[in-house]
């Protein structure tokens, strides 16, 4: 229920019903994301490529209306920015 910076409002009950699902992808370390959320055509949000993902997810939970979120950033040059940006602090 809360807009992130992309503009996007993802609903608090649809994160509450992925939550299993989820949990089984960080188990299996198979949940990725990206730094930019991109959307399709229609500006719909849109999965991203591989080339795209800059960090896997190592734990998620919900508080309150938020998802809050730990992560690793990936080895490759998205991965290597991100991690750049947030060790810089910079916007």
């Amino acid at each position: 229920n809360v807009r992130n910076s992309a503009g996007i409002i993802y609903p608090t009950e649809v994160w509450q019903s992925a939550l299993e699902n989820i949990d089984v992808k960080l188990v299996q370390c198979r949940m990725y994301g990206s730094s930019d959320h991109k959307t399709d055509a229609n500006g719909k949000p849109r999965m991203p490529a591989p080339h795209e993902l800059s960090h896997k997810f190592t734990e998620l939970q919900m508080d309150g209306d938020l998802m809050k979120f730990t992560a690793e950033t990936t080895s490759n040059s998205i991965g290597k920015d991100f991690a750049a940006i947030l060790l810089d602090g910079s916007p």
